[in-house]
C-alpha cells in the first residue's frame, strides 16, 4: 500500500519514511459494508489516527451513506 500511494500522507502530503507510524484508513468501515479494496483504503501519517476517533463518527458515516460517488 505505501509503495501504491507513493509513502505520502493523503491529507497532508507528508513524505512518511521507513521509520515513520502510519495508519491505513478505512473511508468506508466495514461495519459499513466497506471493503479493504485499494479505492476505499487510505493511508495517513499517524497522527490522525486521534482525529478520526471523534466522538461524532456514527452521524458522520450516515451522512455520508446518503451520497452518491
Amino acid at each position: 500500500m505505501r509503495f501504491q500511494r507513493n509513502s505520502t500522507c493523503e491529507v497532508t502530503g507528508k513524505y512518511i519514511t521507513g521509520n515513520d507510524n502510519f495508519h491505513v484508513h478505512r473511508i468506508i468501515p466495514k461495519e459499513h459494508g466497506g471493503s479493504d479494496d485499494l479505492e476505499n483504503l487510505m493511508l495517513l501519517d499517524s497522527s490522525f489516527k486521534t482525529l478520526l476517533e471523534i466522538e461524532n463518527r456514527e452521524d458522520y458515516y450516515k451522512d455520508n451513506e446518503k451520497q452518491e460517488y
